[in-house]
């Protein structure tokens, strides 16, 4: 209800003055009514002035019209007979008691506890405490408490206040300061995690649980990320182990680092093109192999048939020790750390034959030898007959090398054209 008081004046013809107020709920409020002139003779005038005291809202009257409900003013009035004049004046009361009262802890590691209530008619302002701590005082019907230790305990009251005063304090409400947030726990993921340079690209995928604020790359990539995301990082070219890693912080702090790699390895070489096979001269036993390199090729394999007779980063090899006229079958393949090419086609050779020689002898007046030439391969010997005349004895010479048995000359192995004289 609201306050209320009257004030009364009586003008008569004889100085008589008295107020009656009815009914007083506030000592603090006050309405004084006065008079100019008092008594005034029948006919005369006087000026009535009133004057309520603070916060009252509007102030009438019976006898005369208070313009706009104005709680001080004068009238000029003129009585013709003794007159009473009264002022009644309201002032509101004090609001009600806020409801509604609300307290919600923050997320974690904010240290903040929301707190809100419904708005209270009349009031002009709200006080709010934390236990006997007043912690807000204004006109909005919400706070956020902020600076709190985790885990620490409080308990909320509201009031709410007008120029009439102040109503009771609410019920307490009590709320727990949000706890330390745990850090962040990181998922990284790189799919393919291996390939070819030149061709792979990988794509990375990842996420971290316990609301990360921040999330920072390092290694082959870089830069802040959010808290979850999928991005392919590209063709890689160069053939290493690329390491990507990613960290996520909150308040709680900084997750352990979590890392993806993938493997880049050189692409398999293709097959060798060019491969040759050139006999080498007669009773050499060899055939010279040579092919065209292979881009990225560390090493080549080379083989006669099913045999491999050469493995090394050369791109030529001589086949040596074959047997005169023997067959040869040659094919040949790259290598390098991520596998081997297939095998060319094949070419083949035959191995060379053995050189023939000439063996040219003759003989001086005293004897003959016979035949006068002879046609021999290469590490073969041959004989002639040494037929000495009467009286002579024989004997041979030349460039052949050899031994006489009897009338039968033998050379040595023959290995170039050569004589045999005796």
């Amino acid at each position: 209800m609201k306050n209320k008081l009257i004030a009364a004046l009586v003008l008569i013809l004889v100085v008589v003055a008295g107020y009656s107020y009815s009914p007083k709920a506030d000592a603090a409020n006050t309405v004084t009514v006065t008079a100019s002139q008092n008594p005034i003779t029948a006919g005369g005038s006087t000026i009535i002035s009133w004057s309520a005291s603070a916060g009252a809202t509007s102030c009438t009257s019976s006898q005369f019209t208070v313009t706009g409900g104005a709680t001080s003013g004068s009238v000029t009035l003129s009585p013709a007979a003794t007159t009473t004049y009264t002022v009644t004046c309201t002032w509101p009361d004090p609001p009600a008691t806020p409801t509604g009262l609300t307290a919600t802890a923050s997320s974690c590691g904010t240290g903040t506890i929301n707190i809100s209530w419904s708005a209270s008619s009349g009031a002009t302002s709200y006080t709010l405490k934390d236990g006997a701590t007043a912690i807000y005082t204004g006109s909005g019907t919400s706070f956020a408490h902020t600076g709190l230790t985790a885990g620490s305990s409080h308990s909320y009251t509201v009031l709410a206040t007008n120029s009439a005063g102040s109503s009771a304090a609410s019920a307490a409400k009590v709320a727990t300061a949000p706890a330390t947030c745990p850090v962040p726990v990181v998922t990284l993921t790189a799919n393919p995690t291996s390939g070819t340079a030149g061709v792979v690209n990988p794509t990375l995928t990842w996420s971290a649980t316990n609301s990360p604020t921040s999330c920072t790359a390092s290694g082959d990539w870089s830069g802040t990320k959010a808290a979850s995301g999928s991005a392919a990082q590209g063709v890689l070219s160069t053939v290493k182990t690329y390491t990507y890693t990613l960290t996520c912080a909150n308040s709680g702090g900084t997750s352990a680092p979590q890392s993806a790699t993938v493997v880049v390895s050189a692409a398999i070489p293709p097959t060798p093109t060019g491969l040759s096979a050139t006999p080498g001269a007669c009773s050499s036993g060899a055939i010279s192999l040579s092919w065209s390199s292979s881009s990225g090729a560390t090493s080549y394999s080379l083989k006669d048939g099913a045999t491999v007779i050469y493995t090394g980063s050369s791109t030529s090899y001589s086949h040596t020790g074959l047997t005169a006229g023997s067959s040869h079958s040659y094919t040949v393949a790259a290598t390098n750390s991520s596998g081997t090419s297939s095998y060319s086609s094949a070419v083949g050779a035959t191995a060379p034959v053995l050189c023939t020689y000439t063996v040219t002898a003759s003989a001086g007046s005293g004897g003959t030898i016979s035949p006068s030439s002879r046609s021999v391969t290469s590490g073969s010997t041959t004989t002639f007959t040494v037929t000495p005349n009467s009286g002579y004895t024989a004997s041979v010479g030349g460039t052949c090398g050899g031994s006489l048995s009897g009338t039968t000359y033998t050379t040595n192995a023959i290995t170039a054209n050569c004589t045999v004289v005796a």
